[in-house]
């Protein structure tokens, strides 16, 4: 409902970042203020990054590996339960799939297309939800380690694509600036305040602990295609990917 309302006025922002006030804006103006539309529009979001982490995984194993990337995500409740409710968490899902895809292919082939990709992936995870910037922050940590992906540095790659996002939140964050930084105060009103040391690694426990629960039926899933001792031959998922291909998967999950 708060969407809906925030939808109706096309602001550069609100108490909150302001794409998901104006997907549902848009999507009501151009159905005529139908719900079913909105609920649609969850689901192509989630059908994209399917599809993004598809196209991932088939630069790293094999097809079938794909398919079972893609479907052991089903097992994680922001790809199923969650889906009808056009939040900005659901909304960062495309964003983060097609930003990391489009980093690897820029990390393995370099073409700039794939750099200019990433910049409009990454603002547009911004403009979903703050979160983004850990997305952000963890790929400029890749590069500055991973040695394959540090020689991009001397390219003009990644920095293409930070002119691309900058340029892109730009009108965001004037907007912002010029008015309090109404954001990042809701941020800082919305936040659960602890008092001592017991009290943080408790709120850290407990975070912790619930985010593993979202995680455990897909960690289920992907335990059960172990192979079984009787059987005979094996179904090859992995591939034949490199030592770069590992550390990405690994930093990225």
């Amino acid at each position: 409902v708060e969407g809906v309302i925030w939808g109706q006025g096309w602001q550069l922002s609100y108490i909150h970042p302001p794409l998901q006030a104006w997907i549902i804006g848009a999507t009501d103006s151009l159905v005529g203020y139908q719900r079913w539309a909105i609920y649609l529009f969850s689901q192509l979001l989630i059908a994209v990054g399917f599809l993004a982490i598809w196209l991932l995984a088939r630069l790293i194993v094999t097809p079938i590996g794909a398919l079972v990337s893609v479907l052991s995500l089903e097992g994680i409740i922001f790809f199923n339960f969650m889906t009808p409710n056009l939040f900005p968490d659901l909304i960062e899902v495309p964003f983060w799939a097609l930003a990391t895809w489009s980093l690897y292919r820029a990390l393995r082939y370099n073409h700039r297309l794939d750099w200019l990709l990433l910049g409009v992936w990454l603002a547009g995870a911004a403009y979903a939800k703050y979160v983004g910037a850990i997305l952000a922050l963890v790929m400029i940590g890749f590069i500055l380690i991973e040695p394959q992906a540090r020689r991009c540095l001397q390219k003009t790659g990644p920095y293409l694509t930070a002119a691309v996002c900058l340029f892109l939140l730009s009108p965001h964050l004037w907007w912002i600036f010029t008015h309090n930084l109404p954001t990042v105060h809701r941020f800082a009103e919305s936040a659960r305040k602890t008092d001592g040391i017991a009290e943080r690694f408790a709120a850290l426990g407990g975070f912790t602990i619930s985010q593993l629960g979202l995680v455990a039926l897909a960690a289920f899933l992907v335990v059960a295609l172990r192979d079984a001792r009787h059987v005979t031959k094996s179904i090859v998922l992995a591939g034949t990917p490199t030592r770069f291909d590992r550390r990405f998967v690994a930093v990225f999950a």
